[in-house]
C-alpha cells in the first residue's frame, strides 16, 4: 500500500507519538487519511472487517479530537464476499479499498 501511494504521489506516514496506532496514513491537502489493512479468508472475513471498522471509528474519533480532518479506509486483500459490508462502511463514511478498485480509489484522491 505504501509503495502504491508513493507511486501516486502521496507520502505514506506512520502515527506520531500522540496518535493512535493505525496501519498507514497519508495526507490529501489538509485531510489526514488513515487505513487499516486486513487479510481476508472465508473463515476470518467477518471478524477482520468488524475489527477494522471498530479500529477506524476509534482512531478517527481520537484524531478528530486532536484537530485533524480525518477520512478512513479499510484496505482488504480482496472484495468482501458479503456485499452488506460495503453498505455499512459507506454509511460510516469509510472507504473500502481492495486491488480491483484500488486505481479508482487513487483517482478519487487526486
Amino acid at each position: 500500500m505504501a509503495l502504491a501511494l508513493e507511486g501516486a504521489g502521496f507520502h505514506p506516514r506512520s502515527p506520531n507519538a500522540e496518535e493512535p496506532e493505525y496501519d498507514i496514513g497519508w495526507l490529501t491537502g489538509d485531510i489526514v487519511w488513515i487505513g487499516e489493512v486486513k487479510s481476508l479468508t472465508k473463515a476470518n472475513e467477518e471478524r477482520q472487517l468488524r475489527s477494522a471498522l471498530s479500529q477506524l471509528l476509534r482512531y478517527r474519533q481520537a484524531l478528530t479530537g486532536l484537530g485533524y480532518e480525518v477520512r478512513a479506509a479499510v484496505i482488504a486483500e480482496h472484495e468482501p464476499t458479503d456485499p452488506t459490508w460495503k453498505e455499512l462502511l459507506d454509511e460510516q463514511g469509510i472507504d473500502l479499498v481492495y486491488p480491483a478498485n484500488f486505481e479508482a480509489f487513487l483517482t478519487r484522491l487526486t
